[in-house]
């Protein structure tokens, strides 16, 4: 064997080498990356929850306040129909008088 084919197998096998270690980060990297992608997901997920709390809890509070003014303007439309009642009760009282 002369020296350039001695060279040339030395370069092949420091070339495969390096692919074998090129091919073992690529699957750490993968790894990695799948491990990162479930993190992501999670933390995702997680915060996806919890605005979707804080966006019931507000909603349940809004609502409330509705049902509270709701209450209110039952009772002031009663007291108005009662009123207007009163007022045609009158009206006819006086109307019998004279």
């Amino acid at each position: 064997m002369d020296e350039s084919t001695i060279q040339v197998g030395l370069l092949l096998d420091t070339a495969q080498t390096h692919q074998k270690l090129a091919d073992a980060s690529l699957q750490r990297l993968e790894s990695h990356t799948r491990g990162l992608d479930a993190v992501i997901r999670d933390a995702i997920a997680r915060s996806i929850t919890e605005e979707l709390r804080t966006i019931r809890d507000e909603t349940q509070h809004t609502l409330s306040a509705f049902v509270a003014v709701q209450r209110r303007v039952n009772r002031r439309l009663i007291a108005l129909a009662a009123a207007v009642v009163a007022a045609a009760v009158l009206q006819v009282l006086l109307i019998l008088l004279h």
